[in-house]
C-alpha cells in the first residue's frame, strides 16, 4: 500500500535519506523555511539510503543523480536551491 510521507531536510549542501525501497518522489519545496522533499511509498517494502543534493545555480549536477525540484527561499524567495537524489 503506498502512502505518501515528507522529510525535512538539512539545510545543508548534502545528505543522506532513508526513504522506501518503492519511493517515488513528487516534490521539493520551502515550507515554513525548510527545505521538503514530499514522496510515494509503501512503508513496509523497507527503506533504502539515498543521497540528496540541495544546489545553487552554476553549480556542477552530481553524476548518475536525479532531479527533484527547485524552491526559493530567503527574503524575497532570492535564493534559489535545486534539489538532486540518488
Amino acid at each position: 500500500m503506498s502512502v505518501i510521507h515528507k522529510v525535512a531536510l538539512e539545510q545543508a549542501p548534502s545528505q543522506v535519506i532513508d526513504p522506501p525501497n518503492t519511493w517515488r518522489p513528487l516534490k521539493f519545496d520551502n515550507q515554513h523555511g525548510t527545505p521538503t522533499i514530499w514522496y510515494e511509498g509503501d512503508p513496509e517494502s523497507g527503506t533504502k539510503a539515498r543521497m540528496v543534493w540541495l544546489m545553487f545555480t552554476g553549480e556542477d549536477v552530481p553524476p548518475n543523480s536525479r532531479y527533484i525540484g527547485t524552491a526559493f527561499f530567503g527574503q524575497g524567495d532570492t535564493l534559489v536551491v535545486h534539489c538532486y537524489v540518488r
